[in-house]
């Protein structure tokens, strides 16, 4: 799956998390991870974020009907910022699940993309840099 998040805003996605083709009751997990990468094979602790349901960041909706397996990943804006994306930066993301009984499960993972925003003033007035 891609993802595009623009440097410099807020970004929240909401997923379903689908097992076997079904909806999986994320109440069956014991944490759930967010995490972006540069590469693959980087170490967790090289990881460019990292959130979860234990830190933050991955909050699980409530386990029934339409919202059975559903899940939103919010990343703040101060959290891109301290990234120190450029843009136009590719990365690797996924969502693992880990079971009750300790066994991880990753069913959600792809590219990001991380275009630049072109308006860079956040509180200022129009024509200024502040």
């Amino acid at each position: 799956m891609f993802l595009t998040i623009v440097r410099g805003d807020a970004w929240d996605e909401t997923f379903q998390i689908l097992w076997n083709g079904d909806p999986m009751d994320l109440n069956t997990c014991s944490l759930i991870r967010f995490t972006i990468k540069n590469d693959p094979e980087d170490l967790d602790s090289d990881a460019l974020l990292r959130l979860s349901t234990g830190v933050g960041g991955v909050t699980i909706l409530t386990q029934s009907g339409d919202t059975l397996g559903m899940l939103t990943v919010e990343i703040t804006a101060a959290q891109l910022a301290a990234m120190l994306l450029v843009a136009g930066r590719r990365a690797f993301w996924d969502i693992q699940v880990l079971l009750n009984d300790g066994r991880p499960k990753t069913p959600l993972m792809g590219e990001v993309l991380f275009p630049g925003d072109i308006t860079r003033n956040y509180t200022g007035d129009v024509g200024t840099d502040t």
